[in-house]
């Protein structure tokens, strides 16, 4: 089908994307164009315009661009397949060399990698872990990743067994219309962790289920200014923030508690911290950068080992007592971690426990434990309403004489 698009159209398209794509990236000129105009196939499309993108926020910008002017646009890798899947009459979108980044985690059992590192190139950096990436296309010393990840690249060695879907464990997709979905695994758990962005507005879920909302911030604001109540007339005070989420907690605690304090914040996705100071650094802002924050990746739990260490205990790693996307937390919430959690408390301090929903039972193992118990009920948007959470006050004995 001929592009019937008018030239007018694009060069209205042209000064959108200008206002946030260098106009040097933005390739018009007729024989650059033509230079674009073919990739390993037999087709030939001279696109109008060609964008070299050097980050994921141009990416999302020229993606509602293109569609608010209902302007078809395709990608382009390294062009290597042969269906002719990489040319475009349209708007071609390709990647500057920036995003060339990897990253070798658990010791060569999993390697992060941008769209633009080159096949060949990801096996080198696994070598020295004598590990390799599971698709073996052959043209591995050309195409990259991005490619390799879109059209399911497999390989005369491979097959389907050790294809890309099979050996993903986790991705970043920007959507048609610029919605970002990112994943992360979560140690020992059993959904994925996702991150959704619309616009400005942020959801991280685990499978089917909402665990937080940008614009849902009231009860885990709570969560830390009720803490901060209850242990007030403490010097120097310790805090440690079971999941950093989207910081809501953290940013409530900063403002409310001392200059003398800290607050030890312990995550155990790093994704999630990652999150929090890439598409969602405009929702943290400063926070994480403030002298009294210490970020800690890894298992709250790991952090409940000792006497006497801190004032207040926050949880909210799950959507309450029953964990939702990791078994292990349920040991947080047992007796016998109760009674650990109590250890950790300095004398008068307070445990905190954000949930989606009340327990009578455990109410119940709270008191066992040793905590004398209160309870608050929160809206999820503050004083604008929203649905009702649930947060336990529970106390350490204070030292008496």
């Amino acid at each position: 089908m001929a592009n019937t698009i008018s030239n007018a159209t694009y060069q209205q398209l042209e000064d959108i994307l200008a206002v946030n794509i260098d106009r040097e990236r933005i390739v018009t000129q007729e024989a650059k164009r033509l230079a674009y105009g073919t990739d390993a196939s037999f087709y030939r499309l001279v696109p109008k315009i060609v964008l070299r993108l050097k980050s994921l926020d141009e990416v999302i910008f020229a993606i509602q661009s293109c569609r608010e002017m209902a302007v078809p646009f395709t990608f382009r890798a390294a062009g290597t397949s042969l269906s002719g899947q990489a040319v475009s009459d349209s708007v071609l979108m390709t990647l500057t060399d920036d995003w060339r980044g990897h990253q070798i985690v658990d010791n060569g059992e999993k390697i992060i990698l941008q769209p633009g590192v080159i096949g060949a190139d990801a096996n080198k950096y696994l070598a020295p872990y004598q590990r390799k990436i599971g698709p073996d296309p052959a043209s591995i010393n050309t195409c990259k990743i991005g490619g390799i990840a879109a059209n399911n690249a497999s390989g005369m060695c491979c097959g389907t067994a050790q294809n890309s879907y099979r050996t993903v464990d986790s991705i970043k997709i920007v959507f048609s219309d610029g919605t970002l979905l990112d994943t992360a695994s979560v140690p020992g758990g059993q959904d994925d962790l996702r991150l959704l962005q619309r616009g400005s507005e942020f959801t991280i879920m685990a499978g089917s289920t909402s665990l937080m909302n940008s614009r849902m911030s009231g009860s885990e604001e709570a969560l830390a200014s009720l803490s901060w109540a209850a242990i007030s007339s403490h010097s120097k005070p310790h805090m440690l923030i079971g999941g950093l989420g989207m910081g809501f907690t953290l940013r409530a605690a900063l403002a409310i508690l001392p200059a003398d304090a800290r607050i030890t914040v312990a995550e155990l996705v790093p994704a999630v911290v990652a999150w929090a100071r890439g598409p969602m650094a405009e929702v943290f802002g400063t926070s994480l950068d403030d002298p009294r924050v210490t970020i800690r990746e890894g298992d709250v739990g790991a952090l409940l080992a000792g006497d006497n260490l801190y004032d207040a205990i926050l949880l909210d790693v799950d959507n309450g007592p029953e964990g939702l996307t990791r078994d292990s937390n349920d040991r947080l919430y047992t007796v016998k971690g109760l009674r650990r959690t109590l250890g950790a408390l300095r004398a008068g301090g307070v445990l905190a426990v954000w949930s989606s929903h009340t327990s009578a039972p455990f109410t119940k193992r709270l008191v066992t434990a040793g905590f004398a118990v209160t309870e608050e009920k929160v809206r999820a948007r503050g004083a604008k309403g929203g649905e009702r959470h649930h947060i336990w006050l529970a106390r350490k004995p204070a030292l008496r004489g």
